[in-house]
């Protein structure tokens, strides 16, 4: 609820414009309320982003372990743009406020993010591009991301509202063009090997409080039971991935299961 508001505040009045007292009072709460949950305004404002980085790379990670390639591609650009315009507003003011103000813990939560973003762009590239070696998929991953930075900052720029097939086949056209066509790699195995990064690994111990976390802030009945019984899952001498995988499909699109959803399926993998 309070990050919901402040995140309605900010994007019409500017971080720095909004207070603390305006965000209680369109939550209709105290600010005692307010900072149960957060210790100032700025680490809302680190929770936003956040919440942002977790929800796009759940959700880029779920489309890319399930769709099938000929639609993957498109699919995956027209998620990345559509997810920027929805955003458009809050990331504009937090460059312009805040840029100068990013603290360590914010610098540690995007490096994070962005090996989790290279994770789910390898098996994207892996999928369509099977036959090409290794480290031509890896620099195939750090051309689609520069492409799609490139285009990000075109809609930051723009005043209007750009055109989102445009868009998508532009960079479609680009993407598919280097990976036909291109005969030299700069990505070479020995940079490889610098460029590897130790994963994340959780342990059911964090996923099982992870899960216990997110039901308190779930109200839908279903969801609930969904986390319970994968909860109950991960002491099971044996999971069933028919169970597993179904119950975090039921979950996906819960905006508070996010976190639970990626970091479920990669303990599974890891398991695998």
């Amino acid at each position: 609820l309070i990050m919901d508001h402040a995140l309605e505040l900010f994007a019409k009045n500017g971080i720095k414009n909004t207070s603390i007292q305006q965000i209680t009072d369109s939550c209709g709460m105290s600010k005692g309320a307010f900072y149960l949950s957060f210790t100032s305004k700025g680490e809302l404002v680190i929770s936003l982003i956040d919440r942002f980085m977790i929800q796009y790379i759940s959700d880029i990670d779920y489309l890319v372990n399930n769709l099938d390639k000929e639609e993957l591609l498109s699919e995956f650009l027209t998620y990345t743009f559509t997810f920027f315009q929805e955003h458009h507003n809050f990331a504009q003011v937090f460059l312009k406020e805040q840029a100068h103000q990013v603290n360590e813990e914010l610098i540690l939560k995007v490096k994070a993010y962005d090996r989790k973003f290279n994770e789910s762009l390898y098996v994207l590239v892996n999928k369509l591009y099977e036959n090409k070696r290794t480290n031509e998929k890896h620099e195939l991953v750090y051309i689609i991301k520069a492409l799609i930075e490139m285009y990000r900052i075109f809609s930051f720029q723009s005043e209007n509202k750009l055109d989102l097939t445009l868009f998508v086949q532009s960079l479609m056209d680009k993407i598919l063009v280097i990976a036909q066509y291109s005969t030299v790699s700069f990505v070479t195995e020995d940079l490889l090997i610098q460029l590897e990064v130790d994963g994340d690994s959780i342990d059911v111990d964090i996923l099982s409080n992870l899960i216990d976390k997110t039901i308190e802030e779930v109200e839908d009945n279903i969801v609930i039971e969904s986390l319970q019984i994968l909860k109950q899952q991960l002491t099971e001498e044996s999971m069933s991935l028919a169970i597993v995988r179904g119950l975090l499909h039921n979950i996906q699109s819960h905006q508070a299961c996010k976190e639970v959803t990626y970091y479920y399926r990669k303990y599974v993998d890891e398991l695998l």
